[in-house]
């Protein structure tokens, strides 16, 4: 087996989470009405933090605590360095193929 390949696999081996989607800060109005929120936008409630992915074909939104967005930001950054272990893997499998 071709050692750079060995290479990306260890590397493969060694992620532990991997998810996709965005992380934004939202702020929103409450249900009260007679809070200030309604009557100017810079008083809405937050910043919340909120992460946003598609499932199936839909957009999915989930509200999170600080701690579960230390956790997802590794985790969406090790999907990035998975994607591009896979892009190498896929360019160095062609170049092997192609020399058969």
């Amino acid at each position: 087996m071709n050692k750079e390949i060995k290479r990306i696999k260890s590397k493969i081996d060694s992620i532990e989470y991997i998810l996709n989607g965005s992380v934004s800060e939202q702020f929103r109005k409450c249900g009260k009405q007679s809070c200030r929120c309604h009557k100017d936008r810079k008083d809405w409630h937050g910043p919340y933090l909120i992460w946003t992915r598609k499932e199936n074909g839909k957009t999915v939104t989930k509200s999170l605590n600080e701690k579960q967005v230390v956790k997802l930001k590794k985790a969406m950054k090790q999907m990035k360095e998975l994607n591009s272990l896979i892009e190498k893997w896929k360019v160095i499998s062609l170049a092997e193929i192609d020399c058969l």
